[in-house]
């Protein structure tokens, strides 16, 4: 099977057992072919399983920032949670500061 971004990243999600839930990558909004380092994890504050999605459209999710949480906010809806996990905001947070210092780093170098 020829080695894709989407392929990659089933394989990083699945979860070792059906009755599991799978995995989630960080999402971000630029194109995850030119991403070199994923965040693989599971978010326990909101988990999503195959009866609630099945792997190929999830997989196509993790690859479309918007459309991704807004499935992610529906899940978290139908289970009576804010649309937002204090974990996923830590996140975010922890991203923009990688972010932002990469960047100091960058400019600094120039």
């Amino acid at each position: 099977m020829k080695k894709t971004i989407f392929n990659d990243l089933k394989e990083m999600v699945e979860p070792y057992d059906k009755n599991q839930p799978y995995y989630r990558s960080f999402n971000r909004k630029s194109n995850p072919a030119t991403t070199d380092i994923f965040i693989v994890c599971i978010n326990p504050a909101t988990l999503i399983y195959e009866n609630n999605i099945e792997i190929d459209a999830y997989v196509n999710l993790l690859m479309k920032y918007d459309d991704f949480y807004d499935f992610y906010q529906k899940v978290r809806g139908k289970n009576g949670k804010t649309n937002i996990s204090r974990t996923r905001m830590g996140i975010v947070g922890f991203v923009n500061e990688l972010k932002h210092y990469v960047l100091w780093k960058k400019w600094r170098e120039f």
